[in-house]
C-alpha cells in the first residue's frame, strides 16, 4: 500500500521524537548518578553506591540503544508496518507533578516531565509505554534532593468517545528508581531504591485537530523506598500530568 509524502514526513517526526526521548533518559541516568557520586564521595559507602549506579547505567544502556536502532530504521520500512497493521500511534510529552510520600507521614511535591508512546490497535484498546522524571530540592529541610525516575508499560482503554473528547483508563507496571532523605537519629541519610512500581490512572483527551490533542490525567503511583533507616516499604503517591499529544494514523473512531 502506497504511503503519501505527508504520512512519510509525519513518521519521520515520530522517529525524531523517539530518538530525543531515548537520549533524554540516558542523560538523566548519567547526570543523576554522577551527581550522587560527586556529592557523597567522602565515604566508602557512598563510593559503593556510585559504583552500583554506574553498573545500573551499563545494564540499562543496551535496551536504550536497541530502541535507538529501531528508531533509526528508514521511514519507508516503518511506513510499511503502519500501513499493514494500521494502529493509531500517539507520542506525548508534557509536565508532571508528583506528590511523593515520605517518612514519617509527610508528603513532598516534585516537578518534572513525562513522555509516553501509545499504540491504539482498536478504537477502545491500546498499549502504552511511559517514562517519567520528577525532582524536588531541599526535601524536608534536609538539604538533600528527592527524585523519581519511572519506566512503565501496560494497557490503556478508552471507554467514552464524545465529539472531540475521549476518556481513558490505564494500568501500567514496571519499575521506579526513588532517591531522597531518610530521617535518622543523626540527621538525614541519603540512598536510592530501584524496585517494582505500578500506576492506575484516569484522564481525558481533547482533539485539537486530527493530528494534535491535549491530555490531562490523575494517577495513583505505587513505589518503594525507605520508611526507616533499615526498613523498606511501599509509597502511596499521586501524580498529575498535562501533555501535548501528536497523533499518527488519524483520530480514533
Amino acid at each position: 500500500m502506497a504511503i503519501n509524502e505527508t504520512s512519510q514526513s509525519l513518521l519521520e517526526a515520530l522517529q525524531r521524537s523517539l530518538l530525543c526521548n531515548i537520549l533524554l533518559v540516558d542523560a538523566i541516568f548519567e547526570f543523576s548518578f554522577w551527581q550522587r557520586g560527586y556529592r557523597t564521595s567522602e565515604t566508602a559507602q557512598a563510593r559503593s553506591v556510585a559504583a552500583l549506579s554506574a553498573r545500573t547505567v551499563k545494564l540499562m544502556r543496551p535496551a536504550l540503544f536497541v530502541a535507538l536502532i529501531l528508531g533509526l530504521l528508514p521511514h519507508p520500512a516503518l511506513s510499511q508496518v503502519v500501513a499493514a497493521h494500521g494502529p493509531v500511534v500517539n507520542a506525548a510529552v508534557g509536565y508532571s507533578y508528583l506528590a511523593l510520600s515520605q517518612a514519617p507521614n509527610s508528603r513532598v511535591g516534585l516537578n518534572g516531565a513525562d513522555a509516553n508512546l501509545s499504540l491504539d490497535f482498536r478504537s477502545r484498546v491500546g498499549f502504552r509505554l511511559d517514562v517519567g522524571y520528577a525532582r524536588g530540592s531541599n526535601v524536608l529541610g534536609s538539604g538533600r534532593h528527592a527524585d523519581v525516575l519511572s519506566y512503565l508499560a501496560g494497557p490503556v482503554a478508552y471507554p467514552i468517545h464524545y465529539r472531540r473528547w475521549t476518556t481513558y483508563v490505564e494500568a501500567l507496571a514496571g519499575a521506579a528508581r526513588v532517591t531522597g532523605p531518610i530521617p535518622s537519629a543523626n540527621g538525614f541519610l541519603g540512598a536510592y531504591v530501584n524496585k517494582l512500581a505500578w500506576v492506575l490512572g484516569v484522564g481525558a483527551e481533547y482533539d485539537l485537530s486530527s493530528s494534535w490533542a491535549f491530555r490531562a490525567g490523575a494517577e495513583y503511583m505505587h513505589t518503594t523506598y525507605y520508611v526507616a533507616p533499615t526498613r523498606i516499604g511501599g509509597q502511596n503517591n499521586i501524580r498529575a500530568v498535562a501533555e501535548i499529544v501528536r497523533r499518527f494514523g488519524g483520530r480514533r473512531r
